[in-house]
C-alpha cells in the first residue's frame, strides 16, 4: 500500500466529471490496490472521507 498525494483546492482536476467504474473494473486486484491506497491515504491525513478525484485520479470510487 501506498500514500498518495492529495491535490490541494483549487487544482483543475476537482471541477472534472468522474468516470464511472464496472463492477469487474472494480473487483480487479490493480482497483482494489488503488481502494487500499486510497483508505491509507486518508488515514494518514486524519480524514473522514476522500475521493480518487483527490488523489488525482478521476473515477467514481471515494473512502469514507
Amino acid at each position: 500500500m501506498a500514500i498518495r498525494m492529495i491535490v490541494l483546492i483549487g487544482y483543475p482536476l476537482l471541477r472534472e466529471g468522474a468516470r464511472e467504474v464496472g463492477r469487474d473494473e472494480l473487483a480487479s486486484s490493480e482497483r482494489q490496490r488503488f481502494i487500499d491506497d486510497l483508505v491509507e491515504t486518508m488515514f494518514d491525513a486524519s480524514g473522514a472521507g476522500i475521493a480518487s478525484h483527490q488523489v488525482y485520479r478521476p473515477i467514481r470510487v471515494a473512502a469514507i
